[in-house]
Parts: structure tokens; C-alpha cells; sequence
């Protein structure tokens, strides 16, 4: 027997997941608001503001309990961009992490270094805490156990400078492991055995 329709949200949805304690779905879409008196001006071939035109990403929850929807997040994507959207295992706590662009010039295609990253954490209560916030889009991890609601978050220090000729490389710092709950409060950084260290969540959900 199939239940009734209900609306969620609007069209141009990128992905669709179900919290792991069946409560609740996210939905992430592309949105962009056009008024009718935009396609008008689009008709007449006037001028307009480029900024409205911009897409919005949104981030949106659906409640099985409520029957209601929340926008929870929106970004636009001439501001930064969402790398992940993901549940945090055994609750309705989901993670999100963005990446903005900071002030500086580029020096060129995939350059990371003058990016800021953070990382979200949306309450079952509906509340968003920051739980960290980095300096490079390529320095960390955001990874929830398959089984228990805690996340590891790894941080993985720049590579030193590259040395002058003739002289030997400088030592590459190990990376640096911490840990949160639904609460978003983390753990004390632990230091990884080795640089070339890489924490994994094994499929029974424990950390090797």
C-alpha cells in the first residue's frame, strides 16, 4: 500500500538521504529565486542584477514525526561551496562542512591555500554548532563511525617548504586525531603514530 504524496521542496535536488534512526531526510538542492518581474526583464532583454542570478545551495530537513520541513543551510555558490553532507550514525544529528573563499589572490586552479573550511553539526533539536573551523580545504577529515554517534575529525599539517638544493627535506609533522558527539564538543587532539598515518573506521565500526 503506498502512502500519500508529500511535499518536501522544490525541484533540482542533488541527493536525498535518511537519517540513520529513520526520524528524518536531508535534501540538498540547487535553488535560484526568480520573481515573475525578473522574467520579465529577462523577456525585455533589460539589465539585471547578476547576484539574484546566482544559485543558492540549500540544505533541507524533512521531520517523519512532524510532517514539516526546515531549511537548515544555504550557501551561494559564488560564496563557497558544501563538500559533504552526512548523518551521524544512531540519531537525527547531521554533519555538513563548507569551504569560503578568503580574502587573497589565488595563485592558481585547485589552490587550496587561501580557502577556510568549517565544520557543522545540526542538533536534533534543530540547533547548527560550528565545530571547527580550518584554515585550508585540504587539511582534514570528516568522518562518522558506521555504528556509534561519534565523528572523528583527523587534521593533517601543511607539508613543510621544499628544501634548497643540496640541502635534506624537513621532517613532516604526524597528523593529529580528535573526536565529537551530538553535543559538537571535541576531544583533546591525540598526535598519529607516523606522518604517513591514516585513521580509518573499520566496517564493525572500530578505528584502526
Amino acid at each position: 500500500m503506498m502512502l500519500p504524496q508529500e511535499f518536501i521542496c522544490g525541484p533540482h535536488i542533488k541527493e536525498v538521504q535518511w537519517s540513520p534512526d529513520g526520524d528524518k531526510l536531508v535534501a540538498t538542492r540547487d535553488f535560484i529565486d526568480i520573481s515573475p518581474a525578473m522574467y520579465s526583464d529577462l523577456v525585455l532583454g533589460k539589465d539585471m542584477d547578476r547576484a539574484a542570478l546566482e544559485p543558492e545551495l540549500q540544505v533541507i530537513t524533512w521531520s517523519a514525526v512532524t510532517r514539516k520541513t526546515s531549511t537548515v543551510y544555504r550557501l551561494k555558490q559564488n560564496q563557497g561551496q558544501v563538500k559533504s553532507v552526512q548523518w551521524v550514525a544512531g540519531s537525527s544529528s547531521l554533519l555538513f562542512d563548507e569551504t569560503i573563499p578568503t580574502p587573497g589572490d589565488v595563485t592558481g586552479p585547485g589552490d587550496a591555500s587561501n580557502v577556510s573550511s568549517s565544520v557543522f553539526l545540526l542538533s536534533p533539536n534543530g540547533n547548527v554548532i560550528k565545530v571547527a573551523q580550518f584554515a585550508s580545504a585540504q587539511d582534514y577529515m570528516v568522518s562518522p563511525s558506521p555504528y556509534k554517534p561519534i565523528v572523528m575529525l583527523p587534521q593533517y599539517p601543511a607539508p613543510p617548504p621544499l628544501p634548497l638544493k643540496g640541502d635534506p627535506p624537513a621532517p613532516r609533522d604526524a597528523p593529529s586525531i580528535r573526536f565529537f558527539g551530538t553535543d559538537g564538543v571535541l576531544s583533546a587532539p591525540m598526535k598519529m603514530p607516523a606522518p604517513t598515518s591514516i585513521p580509518f573506521w573499520s566496517p564493525n565500526g572500530v578505528l584502526y
